[in-house]
């Protein structure tokens, strides 16, 4: 390839094309048109002298070429991700899009307390927010589809590609219909998850794991009766109402309900049971200070 030309928005095209493999998707996410997305990935296979999308593929697929630049495109918007940082930085400005991926035990509960601060705090940033299980937070943060993720630890997926800062820990709690055998406890044995029917997250959320972790293998399903897996507390919580049985809540959830809901709950064995909420994000090339303005208002909460 003679006189490179190559600009950062026709990497910011591939890699938009690569994360969402479709030309509609990714132009939608560009905020440009497909047409428009189309010239520009046109002009980058020719200024690289071979093709870089397998148009014949659903979905889209990179060809062979292609897989072998993409690490050094990645490298390349990360370089340009920290410049924009540093930029800032000297001009005292706060500006650009935060993408952040919540897991469905945390968004609904947490984050209406946080995106209000955040903006009126910062508001030439734009904050976009998706809920998503662990595994899709690990890899979106992996592709750069995401800059930030909010998680709970412990989880069965491997983080130790990342860096993770703690927020705070919760208690988990054990959520009954009102059995009288529970009624006066001051707390559930996880030996005794045996004699009660128990309603858990579906696979891929982190809380499913950790119970699954203190609980044992049993938890996972039921020998008679109901079993019924989903990946809403809500839906667990009115399914406990409606059946009887029992499901774990994090505090965050308890607080938000009634006090005749939360008059059955129980802590998780005798000593308590706790998750930590955590934001984690790539060790390099993210936005350092648009994650520090985030962790700011989390912390003043």
């Amino acid at each position: 390839m003679k006189n490179s030309s190559i600009t950062r928005h026709q990497l910011d095209c591939l890699d938009a094309l690569v994360r969402h493999r479709s030309f509609a998707v990714a132009a939608e996410q560009l905020l440009i048109s497909q047409p428009a997305l189309t010239m520009q990935i046109q002009k980058l296979e020719s200024l690289c002298g071979f093709l870089l999308i397998d148009r014949h593929t659903k979905p889209l697929q990179l060809t062979d070429n292609a897989q072998l630049i993409m690490p050094i495109v990645r490298q390349l918007l990360n370089s340009f991700s920290e410049l924009d940082d540093s930029i800032g930085g000297v001009q005292n400005r706060l500006e650009g899009e935060l993408r952040l991926g919540v897991i469905p035990t945390i968004a609904p509960y947490y984050m209406p307390d946080v995106v209000g601060p955040f903006v009126k705090a910062n508001p030439m940033v734009r904050l976009q927010v998706r809920e998503m299980t662990t595994e899709k937070v690990l890899e979106a943060l992996q592709v750069g589809d995401i800059d930030l993720g909010m998680v709970a630890l412990p989880m069965a997926q491997d983080c130790s590609a990342f860096d993770t800062e703690v927020l705070f820990e919760e208690a988990l709690w054990v959520y009954h219909s009102g059995q009288p055998d529970l009624l006066n406890r001051s707390y559930l044995e996880l030996s005794e998850f045996d004699n009660y029917t128990t309603f858990l997250l579906s696979e891929g959320h982190c809380l499913r794991d950790h119970v699954l972790m203190i609980c044992g293998p049993r938890s996972l399903t039921q020998s008679k009766g109901l079993e019924y897996q989903s990946g809403s507390l809500e839906t667990l919580i009115h399914l406990v109402d409606q059946y009887g049985g029992l499901t774990v809540i994090p505090e965050m959830t308890r607080k938000r309900m009634s006090e005749d809901q939360r008059s059955r709950t129980l802590p998780l064995d005798a000593s308590g049971s706790f998750r930590s909420i955590v934001i984690i994000h790539r060790k390099t090339g993210f936005k350092k200070r648009l994650v520090m303005a985030f962790n700011r208002v989390t912390k003043n909460l």
